[in-house]
């Protein structure tokens, strides 16, 4: 639970009408957000292998290869609510010039990519998710990051594995008109995939369900 000081903060979260909410990184929200509980996942897995598992990975979900080519590769995800706002960490790198950001970590040798980004979340935002779609594959100077497309289905900020940055919950136009809110070049082109997949305009950000289908078979 929260302290009652906070209690406001998590009430409106669950507005359409709010197009930032702050999660403090002391703070472990409650409630219930868009249907789906926001507490702690009790029973993430502690063996690594156990994030292979299919209630974990999304098997049904078929993407394609990814090659290295002399690169490293890793995992990301972006967390959409039904209501298209973004979940964001706030970051705190003095020699990097985005202010907030996505998961994403090198790929674990012993793990999928699907796994990676599935546990990188859980570190980094305490949030449990589940991969729904493919935003794109995306080169910097020593890695190649495939950037999934992430529902919520558990978890909630602040409770998370070692990591605990402040999050947000931020509508999509607003996460790309906002210069406190700007992100790096690489997740910059993933926020115009997101637009892509989700079938919305630039400038808008009009609430429907998440439910996009980028897939391959």
């Amino acid at each position: 639970m929260i302290d009652s000081s906070r209690e406001k903060q998590v009430e409106q979260v669950t507005s359409l009408h709010n197009p930032i909410t702050m999660f403090p990184s002391d703070m472990v929200g409650s409630g219930e957000l868009n249907g789906v509980e926001l507490a702690p996942w009790r029973n993430h897995p502690a063996d690594p292998t156990r994030w292979e598992l299919p209630d974990m990975i999304n098997p049904s979900f078929t993407e394609p290869p990814l090659e290295e080519d002399g690169l490293l590769l890793a995992a990301g995800a972006v967390i959409v609510e039904p209501d298209h706002r973004v979940w964001v960490m706030h970051r705190n790198e003095p020699f990097s010039a985005a202010c907030v950001g996505v998961p994403s970590a090198r790929k674990d040798p012993n793990i999928s990519l699907q796994a990676t980004a599935i546990r990188e979340t859980w570190e980094k935002t305490g949030l449990q998710i589940r991969i729904i779609g493919w935003l794109g594959d995306f080169d910097e100077e020593v890695t190649r990051t495939r950037y999934y497309l992430a529902a919520r289905v558990g978890g909630t900020p602040g409770s998370c594995g070692w990591e605990r940055p402040t999050m947000s919950l931020v509508a999509l136009d607003a996460l790309m008109q906002y210069p406190a809110l700007r992100v790096n070049s690489t997740e910059a082109k993933c926020l115009v995939a997101l637009q892509n997949v989700l079938n919305i305009s630039p400038d808008r950000s009009t609430p429907s369900s998440v439910t996009p289908h980028r897939s391959f078979g």
